[in-house]
């Protein structure tokens, strides 16, 4: 919470009434943990940054997810291409 693009993910979910899920510090993002963590939350939003979008290698993110935003840093525009 003390990165300026935080408040605005905070805000826009919780000003729309919505559920945030913040993950603890201690979490060991991997493709097969946050793609477990995201469905056990059913989250149907996530904010990723580009070197954790190319880490999942083209991996299908669960069902539940409808938006996925892509932010902090230069992105590869063929990994977009691939999440798209």
């Amino acid at each position: 919470p003390s990165f300026d693009a935080s408040i605005s993910d905070i805000g826009c979910a919780l000003w729309a009434g919505a559920r945030l899920d913040v993950l603890p510090a201690s979490f060991v993002v991997t493709p097969d943990t946050l793609c477990s963590a995201l469905r056990e939350h059913d989250t149907t939003h996530v904010d990723l940054p580009p070197r954790i979008v190319a880490a999942l290698g083209g991996r299908n993110l669960p069902g539940c997810v409808r938006t996925v935003i892509v932010g902090g840093e230069a992105s590869d525009p063929a990994i977009l291409t691939s999440l798209a």
